[in-house]
């Protein structure tokens, strides 16, 4: 569950669904992963 615990307002994401989850990204920490995203700068193009 910690690992579902994220979330962009820029684009107004909450995260995965949980099933979605558990099937396809069982090993995957979104938690880790929003980490990253804003170490990062964002470049959004058109």
């Amino acid at each position: 569950a910690k690992s579902l615990n994220c979330h962009c307002s820029e684009f107004s994401c909450l995260g995965p669904n949980v099933l979605v989850k558990n099937m396809y990204y069982p090993n995957m920490d979104f938690k880790d992963n929003e980490r990253h995203m804003h170490k990062q700068p964002q470049i959004i193009q058109f």
